[in-house]
């Protein structure tokens, strides 16, 4: 009987690491991640005194920092176990707080808030107390303070200093909901009787809140009182919006409303003074510009436009129109520049005096479901997402040098041809098409490939292989784009298609089905015309496992196929032999959604379900491997990872549209 040779897997990482490496002296470092999706409000602000601009944003459960000139300049914070909802810096920009959605590990649903310090990069408190998650977070003008807005429609203050829960606003009614914070004036600042004026915008109405210390009671209390608007009836009279956004002029509040204008009130009489309309779908984000005395807004149509005014006279200085909805806008320290965050996945750098724009990073707004890099060269790579398009990077600046889309369907998977520069992309309508990249041009399609999504792709010289859904794999002719051969041996949904290394006709792969095959081009089994059914070499199975999930294969030794199966375990299949020869027991028993092999042969990466990748070394001759490095970065599952050609970057993609890019140092 065959003796199959084990070995370990990893080890689990923490839940939660908060930053830094997650190994020391891990071969893996962390380059560059793409993925803020601007679905939140008020999840980008720049850092308001650094030198050059620093961006602060969130990419789901991680929070970001990035300099604005230097692409390859980033710094990861990790502490949430949850989407990371509302970010804002103090105004000295020493501390930055983030707060996340509801955690999936409360039963509760709870949302805390991390004070991080923005120097060292290490949390100084965990603030816990909102129901649901957190909408909106504002530090208080001299740092004291932190007021956080929560989905369960309370307001809180806490304490900077210890960390604690000072003060809340309990008189709310049933579905009155707090939605956007704006802290005012500071009275009889240093003395005992210090108070604070802030704003909060709610789905009812707009409330002028007093936080101040009070001396019979010899600690803060917290009041407030409502604006009033025109009209009768109701709780706030007839003039009835809901308030999403706030920005401070002077005296004057200006409250963007979802109803498409602006709310202007007078914050000494607690008056209204009047209103007017900017954009559509509503005015989402507010930004003071302290170097001028404008005021930006942010709507749901995309509308960004700077306004200036009084009481009740206002006009419009410029307006600019940029992609998806604004629902972020933070102004530099010195006020010379805007960021604007989108829903549409863009932040934007916008000139505060005239609006002059540019797009300074753009992202998938929903899962990835592909990556491949080009076999010819190492400076580029190209994604598939759901949100239904295809873009190609360059790995040195991270920009899009190419983006497609096409109507009412999404593409699920991707390879580079052989011939440079172009692109083949499979689509859930289980068609394929192929794309010059440096002529931004569509060259060929094939409209029914398969029935259902295409799962996998490969390209070679030869043929183009495809498979899908159909649990049907089959063999293109680069020339004339014909199916030349047909393989229907699998009854459930091929996971991976995959060209030896060793015979270009040889072709192999592996299904849900628990099974893995092989076979020949060149020798068929039988032949109906133009179509061919090639005969099948090898058949692998592994009756205990559910399901083989991904595969690759040495370039070294026997050129052993590594195969991943659902349940977590690693195997190593010689051609020869029915068993693996090899296998790696994962205790964790999480799936490996992707296997890459480095062109450099003595290493392999694994793309898991619970966001890690796993680097593994392989032995030069010997069908062994066993695990070097793990690194955790995306926020839910990690789809696929691979090496870029020259075998020193790992590009890998997580579900919920980051894309991150390692170093790799060996």
């Amino acid at each position: 009987m065959q003796q199959i040779l084990t070995g370990s897997g990893r080890t689990p990482m923490a839940a939660t690491p908060q930053s830094g490496s997650e190994i020391e002296n891990s071969p893996l470092e962390l380059e560059h991640v793409i993925g803020f999706s601007g679905e939140s409000p008020n999840t980008a602000v720049l850092h308001p005194t650094s030198i050059p601009l620093v961006a602060i944003f969130s990419v789901g459960k991680l929070l970001v920092t990035s300099n604005c000139e230097d692409p390859h300049d980033q710094h990861i914070l990790r502490g949430h176990d949850a989407s990371i909802s509302a970010v804002d810096v103090s105004p000295t920009g020493s501390m930055v707080a983030s707060g996340q959605t509801a955690s999936s590990r409360s039963k509760e649903g709870n949302g805390f808030i991390i004070i991080w310090d923005y120097h060292t990069r290490v949390a100084r408190h965990r603030l816990e107390g909102h129901l649901k998650g957190v909408y909106s977070l504002k530090f208080s003008p001299d740092e004291r303070w932190l007021a956080s807005v929560g989905v369960d429609g309370r307001t809180y203050i806490w304490d900077m200093q210890s960390g604690e829960r000072s003060g809340s606003i309990k008189d709310v009614i049933d579905n009155e909901k707090a939605l956007g914070l704006q802290w005012g004036a500071i009275h009889e600042a240093g003395t005992r009787r210090q108070a604070y004026d802030f704003y909060v915008t709610y789905n009812t109405g707009v409330r002028a809140c007093k936080w101040g210390f009070e001396i019979k009671s010899m600690q803060y209390q917290l009041s407030s009182a409502l604006f009033q608007v025109p009209g009768s009836g109701g709780k706030l009279g007839g003039f009835v919006r809901t308030y999403a956004s706030a920005a401070l002029l002077g005296e004057n509040l200006l409250c963007g409303t979802m109803s498409n204008d602006v709310v202007v009130f007078n914050t000494a009489s607690m008056l209204y003074k009047t209103n007017f309309t900017i954009g559509g779908a509503g005015i989402l984000s507010l930004t003071y510009v302290a170097n001028d005395g404008t005021v930006v807004v942010g709507c749901g149509d995309g509308t960004v436009a700077k306004i200036t005014g009084s009481e009740r006279d206002w006009r419009t200085l410029n307006v600019v129109q940029l992609s998806g909805g604004v629902t972020s806008l933070s102004t530099s320290g010195d006020g010379c520049e805007i960021l604007a965050a989108t829903n549409a996945g863009c932040l934007y750098r916008l000139v505060s005096s005239d609006l002059t724009t540019t797009l300074y990073m753009a992202s998938h707004t929903e899962g990835v479901t592909d990556v491949a890099v080009p076999p010819d060269r190492s400076d580029q790579f190209a994604t598939a997402s759901k949100d239904g398009s295809v873009r190609v990077w360059n790995l040195s600046e991270y920009t899009i040098v190419f983006k497609t889309t096409v109507n009412r369907v999404c593409p699920t998977a991707l390879t580079y041809a052989v011939v440079p520069n172009q692109l083949v992309v499979g689509w859930n309508d289980g068609s394929m098409r192929c794309f010059d990249v440096e002529r931004k041009t569509e060259l060929w399609v094939v409209p029914t490939a398969h029935r259902g999504a295409v799962t996998s792709l490969y390209s070679s010289r030869m043929f183009h292989l495809s498979s899908g859904e159909d649990g049907v794999a089959r063999v293109w002719s680069t020339a004339q784009r014909e199916c030349i051969a047909m393989l229907q041996n699998h009854n459930k949904p091929v996971t991976c298609v995959l060209g030896d290394n060793t015979c270009e006709t040889i072709i192999h792969t592996c299904s849900l089905d628990k099974t893995a095959m092989a076979f020949d081009l060149a020798q068929n089994a039988r032949q109906d015309g133009n179509m061919k059914t090639p005969k099948r070499l090898t058949y692998k199975t592994d009756p205990e496992c559910s399901g083989f999930a991904s595969m690759g294969q040495r370039t070294t030794g026997e050129h052993e196929l590594i195969i991943a199966t659902v349940d977590g375990s690693i195997q190593f299949y010689d051609i020869d032999y029915q068993q693996p020869v090899f296998r790696i027991n994962d205790t964790t028993r999480v799936q490996s959604n992707s296997i890459s092999v480095s062109t450099a042969a003595s290493a392999f990466v694994t793309a898991q379900q619970d966001g890690t990748i796993v680097v593994y070394t392989m032995h030069p001759t010997k069908p062994e491997a066993a695990p070097l490095t793990q690194a955790s970065c995306h926020s839910n599952s990690c789809v696929k990872a691979v090496w870029t050609t020259d075998g020193k970057q790992v590009v890998s993609v997580g579900s919920d549209g980051d894309v991150c890019v390692w170093n790799y140092f060996m």
